[in-house]
């Protein structure tokens, strides 16, 4: 068993960090259309690459696509298996992150899931500032709170879209999915997350927020959740929410506060189905990949059947806090 993980963990460390250019050409010179994504395959039974050039913000992303164990690409039966998909922000690393952790632990690379991780193809760490960040009420840095030498911020209802029109079709087309779709985001991908759910709560069932930056523009997402819950009586979603216990104070503090709004809504009426689940990882901080693991195991057990019947009740972990019982 051992030695099958240690397979499998080298073919997901070169599906993650590849190069590009695996076609014999700079990545920068791959021929690319506005709004097209190409695929660059990657001789591996479960990784793809593809690069999606956007007509919308006129970026370019990597997208890279983690197929389930078992997942046959040849297979054109129209009564063959679909699976879930679960899109990772911050592509790579976040990929890195969760799933080498998970095959340390024992734990299947993807539990019948399809794992999209999404980054931008060039100065990604610069760039997910703009992409992951609604617009603040003035063009203060002080109110945005963005470090010195980051890009303009404001620039999540553009990226919503590309994922919307542009990443999420491709990815449709491209393999065989359900329409239960999960995303999880870190720090200012966890802010994207929550905005994501309360700006388009169509496009995914599954959302997992881990050391969110809720704090972002005096906590203008916990002020949106109060029209929100009024509009949502129904609301059958898995939130999953996690801290490190060594993280800043006042970052858990915003984080714990959004999910007391979320379940006074509840006991109010609204969101009816809601499925939340808050967590304290001891011992973690910031920059752990820890959590990440966490939301993977926690969004999509290991016994998730991939079948678009229903969204199976994800089982509590022992140091979880399962929060608004139905």
């Amino acid at each position: 068993m051992r030695h099958r993980h240690t397979r499998t963990l080298r073919a997901v460390l070169f599906c993650l960090f590849a190069p590009l250019q695996l076609s014999g050409r700079p990545a920068s010179a791959t021929a690319q259309q506005p709004g097209k994504a190409t695929a660059q395959p990657l001789t591996l039974p479960l990784g793809r690459i593809h690069v999606l050039r956007s007509q919308i913000n006129g970026q370019t992303y990597d997208v890279r696509v983690m197929l389930p164990v078992g997942y046959d690409t040849l297979t054109q039966r129209a009564d063959a298996m679909r699976y879930p998909t679960l899109y990772v922000l911050d592509g790579a690393w976040m990929l890195f992150a969760s799933l080498t952790r998970g095959l340390l632990s024992g734990y299947p690379v993807s539990p019948n899931v399809i794992v999209v991780g999404i980054a931008s193809a060039t100065d990604h760490s610069q760039r997910r500032g703009f992409d992951y960040t609604p617009l603040t009420n003035d063009s203060s840095r002080n109110t945005a709170r963005l470090p010195d030498g980051s890009p303009a911020h404001g620039g999540a209802d553009a990226f919503l879209r590309v994922l919307k029109e542009e990443i999420i079709p491709m990815v449709d087309r491209t393999y065989r999915t359900t329409s239960d779709r999960g995303i999880h985001g870190h720090s200012l991908g966890g802010l994207f997350v929550a905005y994501a759910m309360l700006e388009a709560p169509d496009l995914f069932t599954r959302y997992a927020m881990t050391s969110p930056s809720l704090w972002w523009n005096d906590r203008m997402i916990i002020t949106r959740e109060l029209e929100f819950a009024k509009q949502h009586p129904v609301f059958p979603k898995h939130v999953f929410l996690s801290i490190g216990s060594d993280e800043d104070p006042g970052m858990a503090a915003v984080m714990y506060q959004f999910a007391a709004r979320l379940c006074s809504s509840f006991s109010k009426g609204y969101y009816k189905g809601l499925d939340l689940i808050v967590e304290s990882i001891p011992g973690e901080e910031h920059q752990s990949p820890v959590p990440h693991w966490h939301a993977m195991r926690a969004l999509y057990p290991a016994d998730t059947t991939g079948l678009d019947r229903s969204i199976p009740r994800v089982p509590k972990r022992p140091g979880e806090l399962r929060y608004c019982e139905s």
